[in-house]
């Protein structure tokens, strides 16, 4: 099959596929549609239908990027589904392999994916898999999972016996406009749905109170005449939005990671807890990771509620449900008509269009923040079936009418939240979770959080800023060169070769000799040099660990977040391995790099018992950091109980020692103990809250990742990396005009704000534990996992929060 343009989308008959513009792109972003001056209305029709001559066959494939490919050759006819939302976790290429002619014997293929930011023969990633086709088969379907990296361009290669079909390998390129910059600020939304939703309403809260003279919108029509009147913007459906029918969804839960809301009915919830149960469990253990699941058709009281209460197995709240800060709760009433937190990474400073990269003074302030719902006057929105219309279902198209005064807070606020692990549910009272206004998003997301509906904030990391925090988790004594003895030993070395060796020689009366010493003590000194950095640091690999796991012994669910930070001074040759239920992201210092021609070549190759990170995933004598999260059944958990003498007692069943265990039992009491073993049963004493939490708190700062380590600023090494790379230390502005902001912190992921609740901080002493939870500082995390045998792991951090 030949080559997918790039400006044209490659149809297969009875499917919508990506996305591309009809006009080639410039360095500076696609160019835009030029319309004549024509009449109102005939101006808006012409541009509806090139907007959607444009984008396709509908708004359903606006928010994919990637499209499906058939290739047929050596007897098979292969299908790659490579469509998916633009994002920076996980992505599942799906496969279906039919036989054209009757296979006579087994058929093993290897697919090869190679993904990158650039086109060329060098790639960020190479995910690899072996499909085996029986003889006799009819279809083998199969799911081949990219890790994460910024990637635009991808090439799949087909192999059988060590040799490549070339028939059925394909380069591919997503074709979107929805570069890995912009999908760090919008939330990326799964619609689980046969029909593409309305995006106005989520568009125009996302967009309100920034500066629309200089913003670019992928597809965004920005100017168009109409007649004498004022000219009026067409803001396309969000492209971060996807649908999926409930027969489509991944079976992994790590498929699902680019996302960051889900959007569901009850009755699709419960279908596929009946029928799907791979992809229930999937979606269960992405929410439990951390996602936001958003449930529609609830009500809040009664059946309806109680039937999604016993979906997600929640525990029985005592007493009311609302006051319960463990429970349901409602968002408060400001959070309707308060800007969105993230608008203001939204830069006015950068042009309409192009890409460029803006100096900003030191201490310059952000634009001040307009209302919700604030949007200019000549703004309409491209609604279903092309119309134009405003931002809200039925509202007029004329202008002005975009910028009406925002409305009362509801005085019954129309959905709820409750944190599931250390994820969010959200139950709606409507069934369609897209019919409510810009002021209800605006309300949904405030109640949210930025810091859990936006990737990078959620994860604590970015794969377009640079990651400051990457310099306040190395291990102490390595990595870095010995300056001081450094110093010593070559003042002692210039003393020795220069005056003591000439002296000695013109003693000697063998000054010729000079031309020989001075070399060869050079040489002699520099290996010594050598020899000593590398034995000081060690030929093995050591690691430093800090983690926090959530068990809900309840549900039998584990997750845990790991944050890794490697040193090893000769990488192991057998690479690295991880289970399939583990996400594994690179935590980079300045992920961008690659962009300027450093490739990683990270290569994943799956397995039948889980990841094998072959090459590139750890580089000898170079600090290297991982964030993984896992998410998966189990049965360890604390045996908690009434003892023979009338107290309590704790018995350990996690599998590793645990050094401080803090307790509230369901009546409201602290209890507390140490030094439990595995297996070991341990009387619990009564504790204050205050003094209970203590011992938490100072395990946790041991390893906290704020405090700066072995003397790094990191922010002068960020001035230096720029310059030594030939960048300018400005902020950085992507193509679209949309800035993501600060650089992200690691006080911003589940992780930290997990631990953070562990240690009372959102809490006052009293209610820094749920009833009937614990909170353990533990020798080891029993689901961490490290990836390499035999690592020397430092002494980190190992926190374990469960529920029985």
């Amino acid at each position: 099959m030949s080559a997918v343009p790039r400006t044209r989308r490659n149809v297969v008959p009875g499917r919508r596929l990506g996305v591309g513009p009809d006009t080639a792109p410039t360095a500076h972003g696609p160019r835009p549609l030029k319309v004549a001056r024509l009449g109102p209305h005939r101006a808006r029709a012409i541009v509806a239908g090139a907007f959607f001559a444009w984008i396709g066959m509908g708004t359903a494939a606006w928010g994919e990027s990637g499209h499906v490919h058939v290739a047929t050759g050596a007897g098979l006819r292969v299908t790659f589904d490579a469509t998916w939302v633009y994002g920076t976790g996980y992505r599942p290429v799906r496969m279906v392999v039919q036989p054209t002619v009757p296979a006579t014997a087994d058929r093993t293929l290897t697919v090869v994916i190679r993904a990158g930011r650039t086109r060329g023969d060098r790639f960020d990633v190479v995910a690899m898999q072996e499909i085996a086709v029986p003889q006799g088969a009819g279809r083998v379907d199969a799911v081949l999972s990219i890790p994460p990296a910024a990637a635009v361009d991808y090439r799949i290669q087909v192999f059988e016996d060590g040799n490549e079909i070339p028939s059925l390998s394909q380069p591919v390129s997503t074709s979107h406009d929805a570069w890995i910059q912009t999908t760090e600020f919008f939330p990326r939304v799964l619609v689980v749905s046969n029909n593409a939703p309305d995006t106005r309403a989520l568009t125009a809260a996302l967009l309100a109170g920034v500066d629309w003279n200089r913003l670019y919108i992928p597809g965004m029509v920005p100017r168009v005449a109409s007649g004498g009147a004022a000219a009026t913007r067409v803001v396309p459906p969000l492209w971060s939005v996807i649908s999926r029918p409930r027969t489509e969804l991944p079976r992994r839960w790590i498929d699902l990671t680019s996302l960051d809301i889900v959007c569901i009915t009850l009755d699709d919830l419960a279908w596929l807890r009946a029928q799907e149960t791979a992809s229930f469990r999937a979606l269960l253990e992405w929410t439990s990771a951390g996602g936001n699941l958003l449930v529609s058709g609830v009500s809040d009281q009664g059946e309806r509620l109680g039937q999604l209460e016993s979906l997600l197995r929640f525990k029985p709240q005592t007493g009311q449900r609302t006051p319960s800060p463990w429970g349901w709760r409602e968002p408060h009433p400001a959070h309707f008509n308060s800007p969105l937190p993230g608008a203001r990474f939204l830069s006015p400073a950068a042009p309409f269009l192009g890409a460029e990269k803006v100096a900003e003074k030191p201490g310059a302030r952000p634009p001040p923040e307009a209302q919700p719902g604030a949007l200019p006057d000549d703004v309409v929105f491209l609604g279903p079936d092309g119309q134009l219309v405003g931002p809200d279902a039925g509202s007029p198209t004329a202008p002005g009418a975009a910028a009406h005064a925002a409305p009362a807070p509801p005085a019954k606020s129309p959905f709820r939240l409750r944190t599931y692990h250390l994820g969010l549910v959200v139950a709606r009272e409507p069934a369609n979770a897209f019919d409510a206004s810009r002021y209800e998003w605006n309300g949904l997301l405030n109640a949210i959080g930025f810091e859990r509906w936006q990737w990078d904030r959620r994860h604590g990391l970015s794969f377009v800023d640079d990651n400051l925090d990457f310099f306040n988790f190395l291990i102490p004594g390595v990595g870095l060169a010995p300056v001081l003895s450094f110093e010593v030993l070559i003042t002692l070395f210039v003393l020795a070769v220069g005056p003591v060796n000439y002296f000695l020689l013109r003693r000697w009366k063998r000054l010729h000799l000079l031309v020989v010493t001075v070399p060869a003590s050079a040489a002699a000194v520099t290996l010594a040099l050598v020899a000593y950095a590398i034995l000081a640091d060690g030929l093995g690999t050591r690691v430093l660990v800090r983690t926090v796991t959530h068990i809900d012994q309840r549900q039998r669910q584990a997750v845990c977040w790991t944050r890794l930070s490697y040193y090893a001074g000769l990488a192991p040759s057998g690479g690295m391995r991880f289970p399939a239920d583990v996400m594994v992201v690179p935590y980079e210092a300045a992920p961008g790099d690659s962009a300027e021609g450093t490739f990683r070549g990270r290569t994943l190759v799956w397995e039948a018992d889980g990841q094998w990170m072959r090459s590139g995933w750890l580089r000898s004598r170079t600090p290297t950091q991982l964030l993984t999260v896992r998410a998966r059944p189990t049965a360890i958990g604390l045996d908690i109980a009434a003892s023979a003498s009338g107290g309590m007692e704790a018995r350990n069943r996690l599998g590793t020692r645990i050094d401080y265990l803090l307790v509230r039992t369901e009546d409201g009491r602290y209890l507390t103990a140490r030094n439990i073993e595995i297996g070991q049963v341990a009387a619990l004493d009564p504790v204050d809250p205050a003094q209970g939490i203590e011992p938490i708190r100072a395990a946790s700062g041991a390893s906290d990742p704020t405090v700066p380590r072995q003397g790094i600023n990191a922010q002068q090494w960020t001035t230096s990396y720029s310059r030594r790379r030939g960048r300018t230390p400005y902020l950085w502005y992507d193509r679209f005009g949309a800035s993501v902001g600060p650089s992200p912190t690691s006080r911003t992921s589940r992780m930290e704000s997990a631990i953070a609740v562990a240690c009372g901080q959102n809490a006052g002493p009293n209610d820094c534990l749920e009833p009937g939870s614990y909170v353990a500082i533990v020798e080891r995390s029993p689901e961490v996992e490290l990836g390499i045998p035999g690592v020397q792991e430092e002494r980190g951090t190992h926190v374990v929060m469960g529920a029985w």
